[in-house]
């Protein structure tokens, strides 16, 4: 008998389990997973992308991006440590029919963030600018050029593969720290550090070619235009994304 073989008994028998009332196999998936077994986590993985892919396809949902979609399930079901959802689940059923309720839980919020963007298009309720007296401070506070900044890192983020958005997320609206970001991909917190830094790069420097383009400014008149805001890039995510409910 294998040592994982041995914690599981003990893992059955310190909850109160009976074998015999439980679909066994699929209890063994969840808490091994819960011990961030990578093959577990695989299989785990491959079940999350066939529920959300037949989620993808039900009327009334809007589900523009698969990956992120199964990104999402795969945060709600194994941030949290000791407290994360997969936790919740005691062999009552098939997994996958469980899965399945916790990614309709999730497709629906993504569907009304889809809609909810869709509404907000072209209004601007992303910065709170602090205006210095400078001419092109003073032309950023105009209607025209905060719809602008807005649409610009709207597309900037956007551009973002959609593991990079999720974490971007989980970090700045779901506030998860650092090390429940790496235990959900299996990683050490320093890859998650260079991830949120790299993106935040990619995001601002897009943000300005965009910027740029759009308000047809110089270098120069873009430098002073970015140098009179108070920047708080958490901020601007924060607003850009409509937390997902945890009910």
């Amino acid at each position: 008998m294998s040592s994982n073989d041995t914690r599981f008994e003990k893992y059955l028998r310190d909850t109160g389990l009976d074998t015999a009332d439980v679909n066994t196999t699929d209890l063994r998936l969840a808490w091994e997973c819960q011990q961030q077994d990578p093959a577990a986590l695989a299989e785990l993985d491959r079940r999350v992308r066939a529920v959300c892919a037949g989620l993808s396809k039900k009327k009334g949902l809007e589900v523009s991006d698969l990956d992120e979609l199964c990104q999402r399930v795969r945060e709600r079901v194994l941030v949290g440590g000791p407290k994360a959802r997969i936790a919740a689940y005691k062999g009552k059923g098939a997994l996958v029919k469980w899965l399945q309720a916790v990614a309709a839980s999730v497709a629906i919020d993504a569907s009304r963030e889809v809609k909810a963007r869709r509404e907000d298009d072209g209004e601007d309720e992303l910065l709170e600018l602090k205006a210095t007296g400078d001419s092109a401070e003073a032309r950023l506070l105009q209607a025209r050029d905060k719809r602008a900044f807005s649409a610009a890192f709207k597309t900037a983020l956007g551009e973002l593969p959609p593991r990079d958005r999720t974490v971007m997320r989980m970090r700045f609206v779901d506030q998860a720290n650092l090390d429940d970001i790496a235990k959900t991909y299996g990683v050490h917190r320093t890859s998650v550090m260079r991830w949120l830094e790299s993106s935040q790069e990619r995001v601002m420097r897009r943000t300005r070619e965009l910027l740029g383009a759009s308000l047809k400014l110089s270098t120069g008149e873009l430098d002073s235009l970015l140098r009179g805001l108070e920047l708080s890039f958490s901020d601007r995510v924060s607003r850009l994304f409509t937390k997902t409910n945890q009910g």
